[in-house]
């Protein structure tokens, strides 16, 4: 804790530290099936021309959940820290959803490099010289491509994920193998989004929906999974506004 600390106020004088700084925020209030509520602050900034020099540093009610410092030249960009998220496709709604797909385990702190469409993670465990794992991404715009390799285990997860636009509803598959096959579908229109998903194992396990909308700056949900075997809802609400 005393090392991301100081990593994360480092990025702060950083900022300050450069003319012209761009500090803008974000604020998240959700409320899970089991009534517990979780808020998240996150302060981001950005200096220099396209984000030349960049950070961010978030919050949560035990204190500091996560921070990155991180820069953009020429195209290649690169940020180390604890991300809130890796670089592996993130499907779902806010809080339900992408129940049956494989979840990498996420490092204690990363480097991120990127050019272009595509992205390189390298994950720490104790120090630098531990390297926990390896992700590779790349977006084709329409096709998304990811895996992660476990340097321990020695284990793969390989992620892909489609969209397409047809008659305004936006459509969606996602699927991911490590030691099963899972997949996701997905349609959304209106902020309404519909999914349902399942395995090799139980081909029809969730079914869920969502709605998302914007009134006056502040964005709400509410949204909620339905499991098919167990017979139990998982529903969630939640708001953020941005500064």
């Amino acid at each position: 804790m005393k090392n991301t600390f100081i990593a994360a106020i480092a990025a702060f004088f950083m900022a300050g530290a450069v003319s012209a700084a761009e500090v803008t925020g974000e604020v998240e209030v959700s409320v899970d099936g089991d009534a517990v509520a979780t808020t998240e602050l996150t302060l981001r900034f950005s200096t220099g021309e396209d984000g030349i020099a960049n950070g961010s540093i978030s919050f949560d009610e035990n204190g500091i959940d996560g921070y990155t410092i991180g820069t953009n030249v020429t195209g290649v960009s690169l940020s180390y820290g604890k991300h809130d998220d890796d670089i592996m496709i993130d499907p779902g709604l806010n809080v339900v959803g992408a129940t049956t797909l494989a979840d990498a385990a996420s490092a204690e702190t990363s480097l991120i490099a990127g050019y272009g469409a595509g992205q390189m993670l390298l994950g720490f465990g104790d120090d630098l010289t531990d390297i926990d794992n390896l992700q590779f991404s790349y977006d084709m715009g329409m096709v998304v491509a990811s895996v992660d390799y476990n340097v321990d285990t020695e284990d793969y997860t390989v992620m892909g994920m489609g969209t397409y636009s047809f008659a305004g509803i936006e459509s969606g598959l996602v699927v991911s193998y490590a030691d099963t096959f899972a997949y996701e579908v997905s349609a959304s229109r209106y902020g309404v989004t519909a999914f349902v998903n399942g395995d090799e194992n139980d081909a029809l396990q969730n079914v869920g929906a969502g709605y998302e909308t914007t009134v006056r700056g502040l964005t709400f949900y509410a949204e909620a999974e339905y499991n098919l075997d167990a017979e139990e809802v998982t529903p969630a609400v939640g708001v953020s506004f941005s500064f």
